[in-house]
């Protein structure tokens, strides 16, 4: 019986020390967010990538309106919805990473 609560003790032992371990690799990547400065107060800059990215969108369906394309990209929603988050990840990483 000693050696099988041993064993168990060993195991939940080992679990908590990757469990520790894993949370300090995961806490490391906690930092100050990059902000932005505008006329006095300070947004952080994945808002502004936010913004811009769904303006950029706004551009390109009325660019894809304009040419007929539309016509092809069904479903809409989700279509629209694709390309702002890719276009809101692509500024972040071009002006923050």
């Amino acid at each position: 019986m000693k050696l099988r609560a041993g064993k168990g003790l060993r195991r939940l032992c080992r679990h908590a020390v990757w469990m520790a371990v894993l949370s300090l690799l995961l806490f490391s990547g906690c930092r100050r967010a990059p902000s932005i400065g505008i006329y006095g107060s300070y947004f952080p800059g994945w808002l502004l990538c936010l913004a811009f990215g769904i303006a950029l969108t706004a551009a390109a369906h009325l660019v894809l309106r304009r040419m007929d394309y539309e016509v092809h990209l069904r479903p809409l929603g989700p279509f629209f919805i694709s390309l702002s988050i890719t276009l809101t990840c692509l500024l972040w990483l071009i002006f923050f990473y």
